[in-house]
């Protein structure tokens, strides 16, 4: 079993999502929250 099955969460989002995290950047704007550029 992978990290996915137990999160319940499709694999094919994990996989787009560690695709866009891969071509994109994850930066930490100044309000604290998270946001992909």
């Amino acid at each position: 079993d992978g990290i996915a099955e137990h999160l319940g969460v499709p694999l094919p989002v994990v996989e787009d999502a560690l695709g866009l995290l891969s071509t994109h950047d994850l930066v930490r704007r100044e309000d604290g929250r998270w946001t992909i550029e």
